[in-house]
């Protein structure tokens, strides 16, 4: 007999379609992560790079990093740089908490 509390057994179809929708998820879900890995790594280079630049001015990270995001370090050496660091800094630490919460 069957109890009432109990839900009836899923048709193959209502499977299938879960599965597929399951799927598209976990994909969005790992392209999210990957965004989030790149921005991460990119930020904490610009940050870096903003932060001691003077500090180590041929520490092997600043020449990377200035060949690397060469637009981005432009924009730090303009006459907007704090605005640019501090937009950076906010969005890594955005990106750091995403990352501790996902």
């Amino acid at each position: 007999s069957v109890s009432p509390t109990s839900s009836p057994p899923a048709s193959t179809e209502e499977v299938l379609a879960l599965r597929a929708r399951n799927k598209v998820l976990t994909e969005a879900l790992a392209a999210i992560h990957e965004s989030a890995e790149r921005e991460l790594k990119q930020k904490y280079d610009l940050v870096w790079f903003a932060k001691y630049r003077y500090r180590y001015p041929n520490h092997e990270a600043s020449e990377r990093i200035d060949q690397e995001h060469r637009e981005e370090i432009e924009k730090l050496r303009s006459d907007e740089g704090d605005f640019h660091h501090g937009f950076n800094s906010g969005v890594l630490a955005a990106v750091r908490m995403f990352k501790e919460k996902a």
